[in-house]
């Protein structure tokens, strides 16, 4: 996940490339990385020493006066200290990630003594240029601002119960995790697809219970600020009428299934 708004195919096609740059150029750095288990809610903007941090596993928010402009996760590499320019500026943990710190100077290093790692390294950087300024014309178009939350789901760990109040729309980031209804399995949710959108737009409870299949990452979403950004984006309904529909058809091709 780039960012909170819609984001044009292209644009996340972009930040693709750049993870996959990214994952290259620190593959070639070596021992010039220093592996660091980021505790939940650390500044990575709070470092005196000027580094690059590659995100191993996990997922980090970079927010600019209270407001998230963009999230970092696995391949993002992004500076890490507190000389970006930028006041009331923070990467934050929403919890326990696996960075690797490379420091400027190595960095710089390794970039003058092998000069093949220039090209990846200037399109990177070139990338990451363009895919801030898009982001803000996106979001000086887009005000609305959800307030979520973040959290690791074990495997075997209940998202959503039947029958339970169901406050909150989740979104699964990473993972997979198993539906089922009066006990029985009945589907399968896998990343970037939404769990509790039917008692949201039914306002019911939950009809399923959702479990983690393997470990997970989600992001919750409050009803009412999921109606907000429903109303203030149009493309969000559209992706979750997708949703539905592949469900829909999902469901009744299981059932022929069964019939035969």
């Amino acid at each position: 996940m780039l960012a909170q708004i819609d984001t044009p195919e292209f644009l996340q096609q972009m930040h693709q490339r750049s993870q996959r740059l990214a994952r290259g150029i620190v593959a070639r750095l070596g021992a010039r990385a220093i592996r660091v288990r980021v505790k939940a809610g650390t500044d990575l903007l709070a470092r005196d020493e000027s580094c690059y941090a590659f995100v191993e596993n996990g997922v980090l928010r970079f927010v600019h006066r209270g407001r998230t402009v963009r999230f970092f996760s696995d391949g993002d590499l992004f500076v890490s200290d507190a000389h970006t320019g930028l006041e009331d500026a923070q990467v934050e943990a929403s919890f326990a990630c696996d960075v690797l710190l490379i420091p400027r100077i190595e960095l710089i290093a390794a970039l003058q003594s092998s000069p093949d790692l220039l090209h990846p390294w200037l399109e990177l950087v070139a990338i990451e240029s363009h895919l801030l300024l898009v982001l803000a014309a996106l979001y000086a178009t887009g005000d609305v601002q959800p307030r979520v939350e973040f959290r690791r789901v074990e495997e075997g760990e209940d998202i959503l119960r039947e029958g339970q109040e169901c406050p909150e729309i989740y979104e699964l980031i990473e993972g997979s995790a198993l539906v089922q209804v009066g006990g029985l399995e009945v589907g399968l949710i896998r990343s970037g697809e939404f769990i509790g959108e039917i008692s949201f737009l039914t306002e019911s409870r939950c009809v399923a219970t959702v479990t983690a299949a393997e470990p997970c990452f989600v992001q919750s979403i409050p009803k009412a600020e999921f109606a907000r950004l429903v109303q203030a984006r149009p493309q969000a309904a559209i992706g979750l009428a997708r949703v539905l529909a592949k469900r829909v058809i999902d469901s009744n091709a299981r059932l022929s299934d069964g019939e035969r």
